[in-house]
């Protein structure tokens, strides 16, 4: 059975672990409904109108937050490390990077190139 293929995404959003994303997601989505609960805003149940609840809903919020920013900050710490790998092979391998067709060189008269003086 072969592993699976890794996101290529610069995103964080996409490359978050999955179960992360969804644990973090429904922790903030039940969090506000029993916040909303608790203050009163959604009646028609035990739990409207009391602040147990609402303590609990708040902290079931801010939970779902923290998982969620844990978990990009993981991610992008994940995409820093690819980047940096693979310009780190890119300068062992002794291949020059292409020239930008667009930018020119100060010899260049064609009217859609870029001067540089430096």
């Amino acid at each position: 059975m072969a592993a699976p293929q890794r996101s290529t995404s610069t995103n964080p959003w996409f490359r978050m672990n999955a179960m992360h994303r969804a644990i973090g997601v429904v922790l903030i989505l039940v969090g506000g409904v029993w916040f909303f609960q608790g203050i009163g805003v959604a009646e028609g149940s035990d739990m409207s109108n009391n602040p147990w609840w609402a303590a609990l809903g708040a902290a079931f919020f801010v939970a779902g937050f923290i998982v969620l920013y844990r978990a990009n900050v993981a991610a992008k710490r994940t995409i820093a490390a690819e980047q940096e790998a693979a310009s780190a092979a890119d300068a062992g391998s002794g291949v020059a990077p292409a020239d930008d067709p667009v930018e020119g060189d100060d010899g260049d008269d064609r009217p859609d190139a870029v001067q540089r003086h430096e």
